[in-house]
This record gives C-alpha cells, sequence and structure tokens, in this order.
C-alpha cells in the first residue's frame, strides 16, 4: 500500500491527529453559516405592482374624471366660437345633435373668419355627481385684434355620456 507520507514514521498517529482536533469550542475557529440563497415571492411581487398599479389608474382616472367637465365645456366654447361648428356637435349629448345640426345647417350659410379670443374666460365647476355637473363660464370675449371686449356668463349642464362627458343646455350669454 503506497502511502502519500514518504516516511511511514511521519504518518501522524490516532493519537496525534485527536491532539490537534481543539475540544474546546471557543479555541475552535468560527466558520460562517453557508448563506442560503434569498426566496424570491415573484406571485407576492406580482400582486403588489398589480395593487400599485390599480391604485394609479383610480386616482388618475379620477382626477380626469373630475376635470372632465370643464375640458369638455373649453372644448366647446372654442369650437362654437371659432367655426368648428361640427365639432362642437360632436359634444354635445346625443339627444340634442339633431337640434345642433339642424342649426348648424344653418349658420354653416354664414361664412365667418373671425376668430373669437375664448382665452379670458374662467370656467369653474359649480356641481358635480356620479351622472350630471355644472360649469359656470365668467369673462370676456373678444374678436379678432379689436381691443373690445363682451363681458358674458353662462351655465354650461352636461350629462355624463358613457365614461365621458357631453354638453346638455347652456344658460346665458352677455352681461349686462
Amino acid at each position: 500500500m503506497a502511502s502519500d507520507f514518504p516516511n511511514p514514521d511521519s504518518q501522524p498517529s490516532y493519537e496525534q491527529e485527536q491532539a490537534t482536533v481543539p475540544t474546546d469550542s471557543s479555541a475552535a475557529p468560527i466558520i460562517p453559516p453557508i448563506s442560503q440563497p434569498k426566496k424570491r415571492h415573484p406571485l407576492r411581487i406580482t400582486i403588489i405592482t398589480v395593487v400599485i398599479v390599480l391604485l394609479v389608474a383610480a386616482v388618475g382616472f379620477g382626477v380626469l374624471r373630475y376635470f372632465g367637465p370643464v375640458l369638455v365645456t373649453q372644448s366647446f366654447m372654442s369650437d362654437a366660437f371659432n367655426n368648428k361648428l361640427s365639432d362642437a356637435v360632436n359634444l354635445i349629448c346625443p339627444a340634442q345633435q339633431a337640434q345642433a345640426r339642424a342649426s348648424i345647417a344653418l349658420a354653416g350659410s354664414l361664412s365667418s373668419t373671425v376668430k373669437i379670443d375664448t382665452s379670458h374666460l374662467s370656467f369653474s365647476i359649480q356641481n358635480e355627481v356620479l351622472n350630471s355637473a355644472t360649469v359656470e363660464i365668467d369673462g370676456n370675449l373678444s374678436a379678432g385684434s379689436s381691443a373690445t371686449s363682451v363681458p358674458v356668463s353662462y351655465q354650461v349642464a352636461l350629462q355624463a355620456n358613457g365614461l365621458w362627458w357631453c354638453v346638455n343646455t347652456i344658460h346665458g350669454g352677455l352681461k349686462l
């Protein structure tokens, strides 16, 4: 039997091996524990991500839904005063669109190139519930490059139309 030691006398005996093993636990070398790989929880991460995305979407949709009546009213007023009547009619509720289209046919014969400045109008929500809202418009309208401005006040009633809003009725006009 071949030995790894060149000389049989140089092999340690059993007693010598036992003597080299420390019996005192405080003298034993500290061996760090083998680190276990961290367990990933893909289902938990997915659920948390989905919840966060849904919360952000709900808050975003709520804010957009709240400002929707003002956005629709601004678009309607700009389109109506600047000869984009077909665009304005698309913002009117379906029940009133037939009447609005008949009015456009009359107004279509009156070609207007005057640009009405609606930038001095202020829009504020007076009340809003799930399916209706009222927007108040106050301010001044000016035509073209003239320095003359006309004070106006409107009350615009809107209705929910699917997930968005449509113009139902408009009351008001020139402030006297």
